[in-house]
């Protein structure tokens, strides 16, 4: 009986699968997105199978000094001046949803100057180690993993030793950034 009232109780705290209309939705938003040139910035944004949780910024443009572009509305982003970024802590979280053969792919940067260190990076899926190395010699990082997740959300910590200041919000603290991401059905 109690296992009866836990799986009743877990079903009943499980968000719906999104609806037709709102796939219809993201579809014309990604289109809109490719047609207008900011691909990057669409990616970098809340999907109904994607969200950006704890310890990332809101998105944001940033020039390739590492400065934020801010006031012009995004032209310098659609330009190709400045990119969409989204600046993260220590312990960045993702929760992604799918079901069937998946692919997440990652990629960011670390200003090692900032951190006067090399990071080590790990990047977990529902809870197991599914990367685990170095960043590149210039800060970067991109990884690509192929996942079967089971429909519900999975969450997805990406991880970086040496970076961090807890009570620091990631913006501010802008040493590490998350560039682009990709989630969807492997091939």
């Amino acid at each position: 009986m109690k296992r009866l009232a836990l799986t009743i109780a877990l079903a009943a705290c499980s968000e719906p699968a999104p609806s037709a209309g709102v796939r219809a939705r993201e579809a014309f938003v990604r289109d809109l997105a490719v047609r207008e040139g900011l691909v990057a910035a669409w990616q970098l944004g809340n999907r109904s199978d994607l969200r950006f949780e704890d310890d990332l910024s809101a998105i944001q443009c940033v020039a390739p000094d590492g400065s934020v572009v801010d006031r012009d509305r995004g032209q310098r982003c659609k330009s190709g001046e400045a990119a969409p970024a989204r600046w993260m802590g220590a312990t960045a979280r993702l929760r992604v949803r799918g079901t069937g053969a998946m692919r997440l792919w990652l990629h960011g940067r670390v200003d090692r100057t900032r951190v006067l260190t090399e990071p080590d990076l790990t990047v977990t899926f529902a809870g197991a180690v599914a990367y685990a190395g170095a960043l590149a010699p210039d800060g970067s990082f991109e990884v690509t993993l192929d996942v079967h997740p089971s429909g519900a959300w999975q969450d997805v910590y990406v991880i970086l030793s040496s970076v961090g200041e807890p009570m620091r919000e990631p913006s501010r603290m802008a040493a590490a950034r998350l560039d682009g991401v990709r989630w969807e059905p492997a091939r």
